[in-house]
């Protein structure tokens, strides 16, 4: 799988942050770090954990402030529209997007790798949209 996305983000011309060695893609746990649109991307991978599951994760978006109710409410949100989108509060309160997948079949493994990108992009549009209007709101 990890070949798969390797060779999918070179083919997009995204910019590689780090390219595994073969021996690397061989490990039992797979990072890749990738760029696009000037956002920061992590692909991982652990085939001896479950060998048909990967996840995207865009890190750290933001922080949470536990006392705004309004962005509470959005990530919420975004919980719930973006079914295989994920929001994610660390204990030190960062936010991060993930989005995961069990694939069972490389066939059009192009198109999931696409969809997963799309829908980690749109999560963050929208909490900035919305956030922004917050932001604005409180001014």
């Amino acid at each position: 799988m990890t070949t798969a996305f390797i060779n999918y983000v070179l083919d997009q011309g995204w910019e590689m942050k780090n390219i595994p060695t073969d021996q690397q893609t061989t490990q039992a746990n797979d990072i890749i770090l990738f760029g696009k649109n000037g956002l920061n991307f992590v692909f991982t991978y652990n085939k001896n954990n479950d060998s048909n599951y990967f996840e995207i994760i865009l890190p750290y978006i933001d922080d949470f402030n536990r006392s705004n109710q309004e962005q509470f409410e959005l990530l919420l949100s975004l919980n719930k529209d973006y079914k295989t989108g994920k929001v994610i509060i660390d204990k030190e309160n960062h936010i991060t997007l993930s989005f995961e997948q069990y694939v069972f079949s490389d066939l059009n493994i192009n198109k999931l790798f696409e969809q997963a990108v799309g829908c980690l992009e749109s999560m963050i549009r929208e909490y900035r949209r919305i956030m922004h209007i917050i932001k604005s709101n409180s001014n």
